[in-house]
């Protein structure tokens, strides 16, 4: 009998997941009943490049700081391989008087593979939330101006993730593909627009509603986690996010010319400006993030991150940068 129990311990402990209640490794999930919350909040600061998007701002070079960012990331355990878990993140930056939600997902994520060798794979799929923001912004001489961070458009993501742990250090790579569906929930206005360059005179105030076309994005990464002992964790990652670029399948115009007699002639010349227009705002980041955790106790983690991202894009892009960093905490909690 005693033998039969030392054997059933043994078996347990090459079975477990590596880790297990450290949140600050790429391949914890709950197990069955498991509840975990992620919670950080960062300070981030940019300094813009020369796009023209940003050159027609007279915009180029401006340093924009504190820009702040709340994220959460929280997820349950069905069984102990199919788990669901949602992901929301927050950014406000009042130098440019930007705000909104940068990132929302709600997903399952399924363990395929999970072996004695601490090998594993997981497949998931999450409904990204894109749509609970409209597109807000004014489109005027000096060009396109964001009012907010959503892209506001829902979409998919499917991807996969393979990892496994050495001792004390696991590593996992990623890779996801989004698509994000064609839809109307995006608010574009027109702010004294001279609408035809013969005629400078000739103005026009309103707003547009633009059904934006299906897009794909996506992203590939390594995440990497050393267990230093039982309260320490050093982290690590690399990323490639591919950010496709906004372009009107169709739209509709309301406003008015400050000459009425036109103002028909306007509107039916704006909807024809607008079909196909493309923002030209595509654009690539390649976030690399350290970390250091310490386990408080077996439910609590509190762990300092920071955040270097290398970036590149289209001429009207506003995301690009010749200096994006950020820092931040975040508080982990599992039970």
């Amino acid at each position: 009998m005693k033998k039969s129990l030392s054997l059933a311990v043994i078996a347990a402990v090459f079975t477990a997941p590596a880790f297990a209640a450290n949140l600050e490794n790429p391949l914890y999930v709950p197990r069955q009943g498991g509840f975990y919350s992620k919670t950080g909040i960062g300070m981030m600061a940019k300094v813009t490049d020369d796009t023209d998007a940003q050159i027609k701002k007279g915009h180029d070079g401006e340093t924009e700081f504190p820009i702040w960012r709340i994220y959460e990331d929280m997820g349950f355990g069905i069984t102990d391989d199919l788990s669901v878990y949602g992901q929301v993140g927050y950014t406000y930056n009042g130098d440019i008087d930007r705000k909104g939600l940068h990132t929302g997902r709600l997903g399952l994520n399924y363990r395929i593979l999970s072996d004695v060798n601490q090998l594993v794979w997981d497949v998931y799929a999450d409904a990204h939330l894109g749509g609970l923001s409209k597109m807000t912004g004014v489109m005027a001489d000096k060009g396109f101006k964001y009012d907010n961070y959503g892209t506001g458009q829902y979409g998919v993501y499917v991807g996969s993730k393979v990892g496994k742990t050495w001792d004390k250090l696991t590593g996992a790579l990623y890779a996801e593909l989004g698509h994000m569906l064609s839809n109307d929930n995006t608010e574009i206005e027109i702010d004294t627009l001279h609408v035809n360059p013969l005629v400078p005179t000739l103005t026009f105030t309103g707003t547009g509603v633009a059904k934006l076309k299906s897009f794909n994005d996506w992203n590939v990464g390594t995440k990497w986690a050393y267990e230093m002992d039982n309260e320490w964790t050093l982290g690590a990652g690399l990323a490639w996010k591919h950010h496709a670029a906004h372009i009107v399948q169709s739209a509709k115009i309301a406003g008015a010319a400050n000459d009425p007699a036109t103002t028909s002639m306007v509107i039916a010349g704006l909807k024809t400006q607008f079909k196909g227009y493309d923002f030209q705002d595509a654009f690539d980041e390649f976030p690399l993030t350290v970390s250091i955790a310490n386990q408080l106790s077996e439910s609590v983690q509190v762990a300092v991150y920071g955040e270097y991202t290398f970036d590149n894009g289209d001429s009207g892009s506003q995301n690009t940068t010749d200096v994006k960093a950020e820092a931040g905490v975040r508080v982990n909690v599992a039970f």
